[in-house]
């Protein structure tokens, strides 16, 4: 579906028309946030197939964005995803606090995969996220990405990390940059659903530290079997940045 709209949009593009859906008012407060504070470039850290940048198009965004998914087949649906789009790239890796190689635990649902253990919480709260098996995948850090590359270099940067519970690892990862970047989207958990995971509480005084405030926070995951929220996507801002 992501890949037509692309192709539509770039149809109509030709013609000398702009192709977007009307926005939610929540999704049309998100991108006059981006507009305010002059975002030119995502890093889409943790992509899978490709639909928070197929979302953030859907809503107007016009920038560059470079989508990174370290399991195979999901890049491969990633790449087909962005063919149409020429200011979207990808990259075959994920992001951690080292330099090097992991082996991934890949879950049934494919986008609950993750580099940590699932919690028990998680399984019984989301039956079908089970881990079905294991891939060896390439690991970097967002500083020695960036120092060899420059991407960010004269842009204002918005950075997605959906990383199932490696988050914390990510923004380590990140320390040289941390300050350069315009705003953070994390998806963090109230419990432990990967073991050993920073949580809500905490890694709001972690970005706080940063000098980063919570701006908008939407749930993402719900416990199918009590209603309970466990898990929610909350973007940042920076504060001494725009």
């Amino acid at each position: 579906m992501g890949l037509i709209r692309n192709r539509t949009r770039k149809l109509f593009s030709k013609l000398g028309y702009g192709v977007t859906k009307y926005p939610h008012p929540r999704d049309r407060r998100k991108l006059n946030q981006f507009k305010l504070k002059k975002i030119d470039l995502i890093l889409d850290i943790g992509a899978n197939k490709g639909q928070f940048a197929d979302y953030i198009r859907g809503i107007g965004f016009e920038g560059d964005i470079i989508s990174f998914e370290p399991l195979r087949t999901e890049f491969e649906i990633l790449k087909n995803a962005a063919d149409s789009d020429p200011k979207w790239e990808c990259e075959n890796f994920a992001f951690g606090d080292f330099d090097g190689t992991a082996e991934i635990n890949i879950a049934n649902n494919s986008s609950s995969s993750s580099l940590m253990n699932m919690s028990e919480s998680h399984i019984l709260g989301a039956p079908g996220s089970f881990f079905v098996d294991k891939q060896n995948i390439e690991v970097k850090r967002l500083d020695t990405y960036l120092n060899q590359t420059k991407v960010i270099e004269n842009k204002n940067t918005f950075v997605k990390i959906d990383v199932q519970g490696f988050e914390r690892k990510v923004i380590e990862g990140a320390s040289d940059y941390l300050k350069k970047f315009t705003g953070i989207q994390l998806e963090l958990s109230f419990i432990e659903l990967y073991e050993g995971e920073t949580t809500f509480g905490e890694f709001l005084e972690i970005m706080k530290q940063n000098n980063y405030f919570p701006a908008f926070i939407e749930p993402c995951l719900i416990d199918s079997r009590t209603g309970k929220l466990l898990q929610v996507d909350v973007m940042f801002f920076n504060s001494t940045v725009n």
